[in-house]
């Protein structure tokens, strides 16, 4: 990410929220409550992180919370900075910072960090950064973390690679959040829970209460979820799949603050993260919030692929009134909680 770009962000955060201060005058509306999302989208073996498809079953959420609609215009807006996307030599370089040559130790801790980042390609392109070190491939956290990279990316060798990792291995903790990562993509959930609590107690913490969180709402039980999503978020400040999810969930129950807080950190973490542009865009602008809307719409537009849904259900959604009448912030087709990406899928 640029540092203008991070910039765009954060200024977009301060004015919005003093635009919300400035609103007490009486010009606010109500943000209806989004019906709840079960994440229940196993397709061909396998659930799907941020892809878009038929929504799953739902349930009626029914707060509703009040938020200002004013922010400030567009000429005090800064101009429109497009972020790049993170690639994995910038992980590797913010990782071994001061190293002149990255070595195992780095090149492995660069690769733990990917993971919370939630991006496929990165994890693929850091495994291969250290494989690509042969003392690496020697070291006893290796095969560990290279089985949850595999798991991430949805590898064929995955699911053959982690059992031989916890057949040599049996307590590390990668490997065993590894195995529970590929039971809940496979669809075997009766292990689910147990095979969480031995990767959480091998010390596979933050990780551990995200996919349980996932899990939970799989099982509709949103409230579990949120906080298992908030322990996460308290062991890993950078859990982008933690946070990312809380934000939905919140968004959904009706909140505004919140959910906007959390998109905006998702994004200063991963730019081209689509799901959190598409929400967030949504999100202010059924608050009233239009130039952070648009903002957030034009940067939708030009980092997305050309076609992309979110793309033009945005445009549908952008030229309706914001005080329409709706039951979801995110009317068409909503965020979906996130297992998963399939490789290559921003």
């Amino acid at each position: 990410m640029t540092e203008q770009s991070t910039k765009d962000d954060d200024q977009a955060s301060a004015s919005t929220k003093a635009g919300s201060e400035a609103a007490d005058s009486g010009k606010r509306e109500r943000v209806a409550t989004l019906a709840l999302l079960a994440l229940a989208a196993v397709a061909a073996g396998a659930v799907v992180w941020g892809t878009r498809g038929a929504p799953p079953a739902t349930e009626q959420a029914t707060p509703s919370v009040s938020v200002a609609r004013s922010s400030p215009p567009e000429a005090t807006r800064p101009a429109l900075v497009v972020p790049r996307r993170k690639e994995a030599q910038d992980v590797l370089d913010a990782t071994c910072a001061g190293v002149a040559s990255p070595d195992c130790a780095c090149r492995l801790k660069a690769l733990e960090r990917s993971f919370s980042l939630a991006d496929s390609k990165l994890n693929a392109a850091l495994l291969l950064k250290a494989e690509t070190e042969e003392t690496c491939t020697k070291s006893p956290a290796f095969a560990g973390l290279k089985a949850e990279a595999l798991a991430r990316t949805s590898s064929p060798s995955a699911t053959e690679f982690i059992a031989a990792t916890l057949a040599h291995a049996p307590t590390d903790a990668h490997a065993l959040f590894a195995d529970a990562y590929q039971h809940l993509l496979s669809g075997n959930r009766d292990k689910i829970e147990a095979l969480l609590g031995k990767a959480e107690q091998a010390g596979r913490g933050a990780a551990v209460h995200t996919l349980r969180g996932v899990w939970q709402i799989q099982q509709r039980q949103r409230e579990a979820a949120k906080a298992s999503f908030a322990q996460a978020i308290a062991l890993d400040s950078d859990d982008v799949d933690a946070m990312y999810n809380l934000a939905v969930l919140e968004a959904e129950g009706g909140g505004y603050n919140k959910p906007r807080s959390l998109f905006l950190k998702v994004l200063k973490l991963r730019p081209d993260h689509l799901d959190a542009r598409f929400a967030l865009a949504s999100l202010t602008h059924k608050a009233g919030a239009t130039p952070e809307a648009k903002r957030q719409q034009a940067l939708l537009e030009a980092l997305a692929p050309t076609g992309d849904a979110r793309v033009i259900q945005l445009r549908a959604l952008m030229t309706s009134a914001s005080d329409a009448p709706s039951a979801s912030p995110f009317p068409g087709a909503p965020p979906e909680f996130h297992v998963r990406k399939k490789s290559g899928t921003p």
